[in-house]
């Protein structure tokens, strides 16, 4: 392993058993309906270009992406503030649906940054491995099932941007915390949340936020999709502020790139 990081510290760390992984009539289901918005979006306050990327329909055929949020979440960020060079595949999931993804590739392939190789491997579902983000975020088995930890997301986010001027914070759950969310949007800087959503443990990315009738509505890219039912969907979606349950934080501060 050469890339580096710390893959022991537990100051924040996400965990749980998925959804089962999905049968091939329920993937023929979501490749037959269409990829779109679930929620129209009303004039948001703010709505950050966070290009999306599915962690099951969007990484390498040759790649299980059930316990792929964490990575996949902190690959959309990396993308976001343009320091990803586009790297092309075509992917055939869900049920032969062929299209182009731009940065899939990243979450479990090895490649070298800023003089890092991102060649951690870490275990996928069905003994499977993967590399690049994901060895670097998830690191190794949580009870049997997937894990990521805020600090190796942190020590991903910082390799790529800290020599931009970021800094990259962490927090947990707090009265505060969606004014802080809030707070880094207008700045330009989206946040990645972890959380008990729909009765899951799971990653996403708060993009945006817009008021509506006194309650703030959060625009997310969520790598499961929808609701985290794995359909072909999850960009700029919407969600209240307690179906996201915030567990923790993580996300740059300082000059925004790309």
């Amino acid at each position: 392993m050469t890339d580096g990081f710390d893959h022991d510290a537990l100051d924040g760390v996400a965990g749980a058993g998925y959804p089962p992984e999905t049968t091939p009539d329920e993937e023929r289901a979501i490749a037959d309906s269409p990829r779109s918005l679930t929620h129209p979006i009303p004039n948001p306050e703010v709505n950050l270009d966070v290009p999306f990327i599915h962690q099951l329909w969007d990484t390498p055929d040759d790649f299980n992406g059930h316990w792929a949020c964490g990575p996949t979440s902190t690959t959309m960020v990396l993308a976001h503030y343009g320091v990803l060079e586009p790297h092309p595949i075509t992917v055939s999931a869900p049920a032969g649906y062929g299209h182009e993804s731009k940065f899939g590739w990243y979450v479990s392939n090895p490649f070298t940054f800023g003089g890092r190789t991102f060649d951690a491997s870490a275990a996928t579902p069905k003994n499977g491995r993967g590399q690049g983000i994901y060895g670097a975020v998830v690191g190794q088995y949580c009870g049997g099932g997937w894990c990521a930890r805020a600090s190796n997301i942190q020590a991903v986010l910082k390799h790529f941007l800290g020599p931009l001027g970021n800094a990259d914070k962490f927090a947990f759950k707090s009265n505060e915390a969606p004014e802080i969310i809030k707070t880094l949007l207008r700045n330009r800087h989206p946040v990645i949340a972890s959380g008990k959503l729909f009765g899951w443990d799971h990653l996403i990315v708060v993009c945006g936020f817009y008021e509506e009738a006194g309650a703030t509505r959060w625009i997310v890219n969520d790598p499961y999709g929808y609701q985290t039912d794995k359909s072909f969907d999850g960009a700029n979606v919407v969600y209240d502020w307690d179906e996201i349950n915030l567990k923790w934080m993580v996300w740059m501060e300082g000059p925004h790139h790309g």
